[in-house]
């Protein structure tokens, strides 16, 4: 019996050993792959946010200017009236 599976592991030896060696390198392979996804959305969504936030800031910055008091004497007015 022990002769028997000393037979059929040298038999299948070569085979168990490619197929071990074939399922450690998918599974290394779709670990990093997952990494790489993850990293990658992590890129993409920062991205997205700077963008979000340039824009937000950009519209600020235009309202600031478009509600800026066109001179000195306006500002004066503002400041006395409290919507400065």
């Amino acid at each position: 019996m022990i002769a028997a599976i000393g037979v059929w592991l040298a038999s299948q030896g070569a085979s168990l050993l490619l197929g071990f060696a074939a399922q450690v390198i998918s599974s290394t392979f779709q670990s990093w792959q997952a990494n790489k996804t993850a990293s990658d959305l992590g890129r993409v969504t920062a991205e997205r946010d700077q963008a979000a936030a340039a824009g937000k800031a950009k519209d600020d910055e235009l309202s600031a200017l478009a509600n800026a008091p066109a001179s000195i004497d306006d500002a004066a007015k503002r400041l006395e009236q409290g919507s400065a």
